[in-house]
């Protein structure tokens, strides 16, 4: 009758492979796993076991059972948009930095080619090392603080600066991670313009 609860004769066995030591050493079990509801639909759940007489545990089990599948769910939806985001990041055709406390924390590949940084190396770096000058910097703070403080976009271009000292054109897009509490940092997106910068000053 138990098995009826669980999936298959497997996944039943491999319940009591995991749980039996435990239990017949007078310890408790605790696990995650997932079981056959009456309709033959399945749910996870949280499983705590003991035995009735921890002295002979085969002489019976409590089982104790919390319906998680609701978690579960939200938690698996999570994993996978945290993976298309992955996905999307690392191959998107501009830069994407993450920066707190004014310290690079994580970007991209294609930011990494910008400012030829080869893989994390970058990481932990002061913002400041990637602008022309401190007043470069300093100006770019000053114009854009008051956005980003509360929870408003950032758009500019300016000069920016690759690790060999050599600089670019660039199309700067700020973002606060979380518009609610700005102090968890800032997404920027950055996108080599200097192509488009020649033509124009071409043109006049």
């Amino acid at each position: 009758p138990e098995v009826r609860l669980h999936p298959s004769q497997e996944s039943y066995d491999r319940l009591g492979i995991a749980a039996w030591p435990m239990l017949s050493a007078g310890s408790s079990f605790e696990a995650e796993i997932q079981m056959r509801r009456k309709d033959g639909g399945l749910v996870w759940v949280r499983a705590f076991a003991r035995a009735i007489d921890p002295q002979q545990a085969d002489a019976g089990t409590i089982w104790l059972i919390e319906d998680v599948t609701e978690r579960r769910l939200n938690e698996e939806a999570l994993r996978r948009t945290r993976h298309e985001m992955e996905a999307v990041m690392e191959n998107a055709s501009v830069g994407i930095l993450f920066t707190r406390d004014r310290r690079l924390t994580r970007y991209n590949r294609r930011f990494a080619e910008l400012f030829g940084f080869r893989a994390d190396e970058g990481v932990g770096m002061a913002g400041r090392e990637l602008y022309p000058s401190q007043a470069a910097y300093d100006e770019l703070g000053r114009r854009a603080t008051p956005l980003l403080s509360v929870g408003q976009p950032f758009k500019t271009e300016l000069t920016m600066r690759r690790q060999d000292g050599s600089t670019f054109w660039a199309q700067l897009i700020g973002y606060v991670v979380d518009p609610g509490d700005p102090s968890q940092g800032t997404i920027w997106v950055i996108d080599d313009r200097s192509a488009q910068r020649r033509g124009e000053e071409a043109l006049e």
